[in-house]
């Protein structure tokens, strides 16, 4: 549900959602106040950027492998052979990087960032 704060008659100040979500991130997140707090978050920021932009590409090229073996699926003649093999080639890719404990690291670590 959205509820509008008015000023007056026909102007709206702000969603009340819009609002609840500042107040949110201001209880989240600490205040910058010096150029030292400044530096330090900008330092960090970039450190995580640079792992998002990582993570990101290898989820991206995961993804691109499962999206190639659904582009094969729709083109194959169902129930035929070469169904069956895609079927089983994306049951052991899913396995493989669900079981791969430095991919499910990283995919947690992507969440985080997210």
């Amino acid at each position: 549900m959205i509820f509008l704060i008015l000023n007056q008659p026909g102007q709206v100040l702000m969603n009340f959602s819009v609002q609840k979500e500042i107040n949110r991130i201001q209880l989240k997140y600490v205040k910058i106040v010096s150029e030292e707090q400044k530096s330090s978050y900008a330092a960090e920021f970039e450190k995580d950027y640079q792992d998002y932009v990582k993570l990101k590409k290898r989820e991206k090229e995961i993804g691109h492998q499962f999206d190639s073996l659904r582009a094969d699926y729709e083109k194959a003649e169902k129930k035929s052979s070469e169904v069956r093999a895609i079927n089983r080639k994306a049951r052991d890719l899913f396995k493989q990087y669900a079981t791969d404990p430095s991919w499910c690291q990283d995919k947690e670590r992507l969440l985080k960032l997210e």
